[in-house]
């Protein structure tokens, strides 16, 4: 009884918890805008089925521990995943719009960034 009566709001939880969801309330974004995670990542982005970037300083956004491995103990990294401590490099060498993901704690990582002169 008490589970049935709960349903509802147990229903509303797991919605507002969703991966599908949160994906859904992303802007609709033109196909050739690239979407780059700042020090985030949520597989729910995988429900938008387009390419996401990761700009990341080891990998401790995947939940994959085969992955973290991967990334501390290889040279060269897979694409769409970035390094830190390269990403102005790689923000320069992109020429599309991007669509930026970060937490609210991930501002100063941005915000330590210089200024991208804007094109003509």
């Amino acid at each position: 009884m008490v589970l049935t009566a709960g349903f509802p709001g147990l229903a509303r939880y797991a919605n507002a918890k969703s991966n599908a969801t949160f994906a859904s309330r992303l802007p609709e974004l033109p196909p050739y805008a690239e979407i780059v995670c700042l020090q985030c990542f949520r597989s729910g982005y995988l429900y938008l089925k387009r390419f996401v970037t990761v700009v990341t300083d080891g990998g401790k956004e995947f939940t994959s521990n085969y992955i973290i491995f991967m990334l501390n103990n290889t040279k060269s990294w897979p694409e769409g995943v970035v390094r830190l401590s390269e990403r102005n490099r790689w923000l320069a060498s992109r020429d599309h719009p991007l669509y930026l993901i970060a937490r609210k704690s991930g501002r100063e990582s941005l915000e330590s960034s210089p200024p991208r002169a804007e094109p003509p």
